[in-house]
């Protein structure tokens, strides 16, 4: 490790943390190369060993988002609103966090994405992929193809979207679509209907070596992990399947407590 790439988030906090990483990796004698989430684009941290991600979930999305065959290692240090995909560091600094690293005190976390088909083009993602109407208001009916292992199956989904998502993004926009939550290391692809004009239509749990097919009858946007990518003439096709292309995180700790995160539960004690 030569040099660290540093993807920050513009928030005072963020940047009073961004100064002390600067200063203690250069007493380290490493080069360090600051960018701001707006600055990265797809493919700039293509050539990047090293990451240290300073925000939040929206933070971490981006660089996933600039990513496309590289896995670097990516430090997350929390500074943002949310922070799902950070792990509480408690009262460490960052220089401590770097010296535990530099040590070789952590471990990799890999975090599978999945793989969206579409233009003749695929794209990755870890939280989600939603196709949506794009005359925003009215109803529109999807056709979607399910192939699995062992079964195939074809319906027809009225309502305003579809929404597909892994088992990390399954507690982000799926949950409030009232998709179900996944335990986030549970191989498989969630498919939640999004908005249905039926309501006994319920969300699908499918086995991860599934291949999910959407075929809109009306022009529709495409969003993945939040960013709108495309505006899809009628009658294109989008195909969801699984991938191997992961990102890689830094842990430090075994320790997670991610219902207190999603539902903001209290914890306590039980003896």
């Amino acid at each position: 490790m030569s040099e660290v790439t540093i993807v920050y988030k513009p928030s005072g906090t963020c940047l009073n943390i961004l100064s002390e990483c600067l200063s203690e990796l250069s007493k380290a004698g490493f080069r360090a190369k600051a960018l701001w989430i707006d600055e990265v684009d797809k493919g700039t941290l293509d050539s990047a060993e090293t990451i240290i991600a300073l925000g939040g979930d929206g933070t971490l999305l981006r660089i996933s988002w600039s990513l496309r065959s590289n896995e670097p290692l990516i430090i997350p240090i929390p500074c943002g609103r949310r922070t799902f995909f950070y792990e509480d560091l408690g009262e460490l600094k960052c220089s401590e966090v770097l010296s535990k690293f530099m040590k070789g005190e952590f471990f990799v976390e890999r975090i599978r994405r999945l793989m969206a088909f579409v233009e003749g083009k695929y794209k990755y993602f870890i939280n989600e992929v939603l196709i949506v109407n794009k005359d925003l208001g009215k109803v529109t009916s999807f056709e979607v193809r399910i192939s699995t292992p062992s079964t195939k199956s074809k319906c027809i989904i009225e309502g305003d979207g579809i929404l597909i998502s892994t088992p990390w993004g399954s507690s982000a926009h799926n949950l409030s679509a009232h998709g179900p939550v996944v335990e986030a290391f549970e191989p498989c692809i969630i498919l939640t209907p999004y908005i249905p004009v039926h309501m006994n239509i319920s969300p699908l749990v499918l086995h991860p070596l599934s291949r999910v097919e959407v075929v809109s009858r009306n022009p529709t946007i495409l969003y993945m992990d939040g960013r709108e990518e495309a505006v899809l003439p009628g009658n294109s096709k989008l195909m969801v399947l699984n991938s191997d292309s992961f990102i890689r995180l830094v842990r430090f700790s075994t320790y997670r407590n991610n219902l207190t995160k999603i539902f903001q539960w209290r914890t306590a004690s039980f003896e």
